[in-house]
């Protein structure tokens, strides 16, 4: 027997509060496909690559240990003289999750509210 959206969001019921705590690749696996158009979730490792910001991060002529987006960013963060790469690193990360749009098929979060 085949259960539509409308029925299951009629069946959903709440007995008792709960919490769940997600970590950052639950996003990644929510949307293994990417958005609506294609465009993957970044994690932190690999966020540089996915948003295609490699030649803004080698503006700094720094050298960073780790490919971790955060360590990165922090760094750059530190130094004064970095201040218009730093902005630029932010308007390019607000633009690509701005347009990032949710795709027409139901996620795992989708599914997870309603359970």
């Amino acid at each position: 027997m085949d259960v539509t959206a409308d029925d299951e969001i009629r069946q959903v019921s709440v007995g008792k509060p709960h919490v769940v705590i997600l970590g950052g690749g639950a996003s990644y696996a929510a949307f293994p496909q990417g958005d609506k158009h294609g465009r993957m979730l970044p994690l932190m490792n690999n966020l540089i690559e996915t948003l295609g910001i490699e030649d803004i991060v080698a503006q700094t002529g720094l050298r960073f240990e780790s490919h971790n987006f955060e360590d990165i960013y922090a760094c750059i963060h530190q130094d004064s003289g970095l201040i218009e790469i730093r902005e630029e690193l932010e308007r390019q990360v607000y633009r690509y999750f701005r347009e990032m749009e949710l795709p027409e098929h139901p996620t795992i979060y989708d599914h997870l509210v309603l359970s």
